[in-house]
């Protein structure tokens, strides 16, 4: 088995043994130990994460640099010890990290945020149970770390055998979530993350337009109510199901040419469909331009005092010729004229 790995900024080799240290424990799914301790860049940085996300939730009292962080194999478990200064309150420390709502999360962002993460990872990177927060004596493997002596390793109890590494079932077309994060940085950091949460998942909310079809939550912590509970497990987001199928050409597939050259096909009628409704709807906006000028123009002639109507010979005049007295007037002055209406038709045959 692989040997655990320190992080080489920790607390002195000199401190006295048989103090009190407070022990956060957790584990991490899907990284590869042997590539993470190969790799001195990314396993310091992810040590100086881990130290400054334990330092901040324990409190003003804690330091970064009183933090000493190993790495155990088992997909990658991960110790961080505070070996608190002298006259430290190491019961309210442990309390103050045993309640916090957020130490979850905020080791997960942490550990997402390191560079490079990708290259010692087999998979979606998530903390695997709860995190763990107990005292206890500070022992050879805080003082030494990785170069603790054989002697001094022989007194702690034997360390369970290492847990195979989570690794994800090998997938052929399934079909995917796409997950993306970011970190919020003191010292609203809280308020802002769940301000931001609530944004993005109010229906109709204008975030929710900005990143339609997107689920925000706090990694590691139960959706949406999470402020209630100090303790939560991580859930993690099943991986979605291998059952896709194929709706349309893949490139380089065995009939790719002859189904582009169909898509081809459709694509260059529903073009042409497209121009030629696009010539009509530009048809009947001109001939609705000229109805309504004409409108207009009829409008501005009528209401125009200095234009005179036609005379208009009325048509009973018309066929009764010149002499005839026109129903229209005008009339003398005098009695009103009773209309004899129209003459009954003789019933047809």
């Amino acid at each position: 088995a692989a040997a655990p790995r320190s992080s080489s900024d920790a607390a002195p080799a000199s401190a006295p043994a048989g103090i009190e240290v407070v022990n956060v424990k957790f584990t991490i799914a899907n990284l590869d130990y042997t590539a993470l301790i190969a790799n001195p860049n990314i396993h310091e940085e992810m040590s100086d994460l881990i130290r400054a996300v334990v330092a901040t939730d324990a409190g003003s009292s804690v330091s970064a640099k009183e933090v000493q962080v190993i790495f155990f194999p088992g997909s990658v478990k991960v110790e961080a010890s505070i070996i608190p200064s002298a006259g430290a309150n190491v019961a309210k420390i442990k309390n103050r990290l045993a309640t916090s709502a957020f130490l979850s999360a905020s080791l997960l962002a942490g550990v997402q945020a390191v560079t490079g993460l990708a290259s010692v990872s087999v998979g979606p990177v998530i903390l695997l149970g709860p995190v763990s927060v107990t005292m206890g004596l500070l022992g050879p493997r805080q003082l030494f770390g990785s170069s603790a002596p054989a002697s001094a390793a022989s007194a702690l109890a034997p360390a369970p055998a290492p847990a195979p590494a989570l690794r994800a079932a090998p997938e052929a077309n399934s079909p995917r979530i796409a997950v993306w994060s970011i970190t919020v940085l003191p010292p609203l950091e809280y308020f802002l993350a769940d301000r931001l949460r609530d944004m993005v998942n109010t229906p109709h909310g204008n975030l929710s337009r900005l990143l339609p079809l997107t689920l925000a939550r706090v990694p590691g912590l139960r959706y949406p109510s999470y402020a209630e509970n100090a303790s939560l497990p991580v859930i993690p987001l099943p991986l979605p199901l291998n059952n896709s199928i194929g709706i349309g050409p893949v490139p380089g597939g065995h009939r790719d040419n002859d189904l582009m050259k169909a898509v081809d096909g459709v694509a260059a009628v529903a073009r042409a469909q497209l121009r030629e409704g696009m010539a009509v709807h530009v048809a009947i906006a001109e001939a609705e331009w000229k109805v309504l000028k004409a409108f207009d123009l009829q409008e501005n002639f009528l209401a125009d005092p200095d234009v005179r109507g036609v005379e208009v010979a009325p048509p009973f005049v018309a066929m009764n010729g010149p002499g005839s007295t026109s129903p229209y007037g005008p009339w003398a002055p005098g009695e009103a004229v009773a209309d004899p209406g129209v003459p009954d038709l003789p019933p047809s045959s």
